[in-house]
C-alpha cells in the first residue's frame, strides 16, 4: 500500500471512499439549485391560441382567413407583434394594458420570431411563431408594389391593434428578391 494513503482503522477502506457519495450529495444539491434558479429565466408558456399549422397548411396564398373564424372570441382586440418589436404603440385605447402584459412576461421581441396577441375583456393570449421561409411575416410597409398587385381588394392595412370583427389574415408568395419565401399579412377586411 503507498504510504500516503489514509486507512480507516476499522474497515481497511480508505478515507477517499468515505468522501465520495458526500461529494457525489453536494454535487447533486448544486446541480439541483443550479436548475430550479433556471426556471424563473424562461417565459411563461402558456398554450398557443392559434397553431402554425393553420397558417401554413390551411390558409392558401391569396386566401383572406378572418382571424375570428381561428380563435373563437366573439370580440376583443388582435395585436401583431413584428421581430424584434416588444410592445405595441400607444395608438389603441389597450395599448398600456397590453404593454404591461408583454412586461409582465419579460417579452423580448427578437429577429426569429413574431407574436400574435389576442386581447380579450378579461385576458390576454399570446401565440408566438417561429419565421422560417414557408412562413414569415411581411409589414405593410416592406411590401413591394408588385406584391401589393397581388393582395385581395377588400384588404387593407391596420394599426398593431385592430379589431377582432375585421381582422385577417392573407398569405402572399415573396418576389424574386426573397427566395421563394411565403408572407403572411395582416390586416382588416373592408
Amino acid at each position: 500500500m503507498p504510504a500516503n494513503t489514509l486507512v480507516a482503522p476499522s474497515r481497511g477502506r480508505t478515507m477517499l471512499h468515505r468522501l465520495v457519495p458526500i461529494r457525489q450529495a453536494l454535487l447533486l444539491g448544486y446541480l439541483s439549485i443550479f436548475a430550479l434558479s433556471l426556471q424563473g429565466c424562461f417565459p411563461r408558456r402558456s398554450p398557443q391560441m392559434i397553431e402554425r399549422n393553420v397558417f401554413e397548411n390551411t390558409l392558401k396564398i391569396g386566401q383572406i382567413l378572418p382571424l375570428r373564424n381561428l380563435v373563437k372570441v366573439p370580440h376583443g382586440l388582435v395585436c401583431v407583434l413584428y421581430p424584434y418589436q416588444d410592445r405595441v404603440a400607444e395608438n389603441s385605447k389597450e395599448s398600456a394594458r397590453v404593454n404591461a402584459y408583454l412586461r409582465s412576461l419579460d417579452y423580448m421581441g427578437e429577429e426569429v420570431s413574431w407574436s400574435l396577441l389576442i386581447v380579450e375583456p378579461s385576458r390576454i393570449s399570446i401565440s408566438r411563431f417561429r419565421r422560417s421561409p414557408r412562413l414569415d411575416i411581411l409589414l405593410w410597409s416592406r411590401i413591394h408594389d408588385e406584391s401589393s398587385a397581388r393582395l385581395p381588394n377588400n384588404f387593407v392595412e391596420s394599426l398593431d391593434c385592430f379589431s377582432l370583427a375585421s381582422a385577417a389574415v392573407t398569405k402572399i408568395d415573396g418576389d424574386k428578391s426573397s427566395s421563394g419565401r411565403i408572407y403572411l399579412v395582416f390586416g382588416e377586411m373592408k
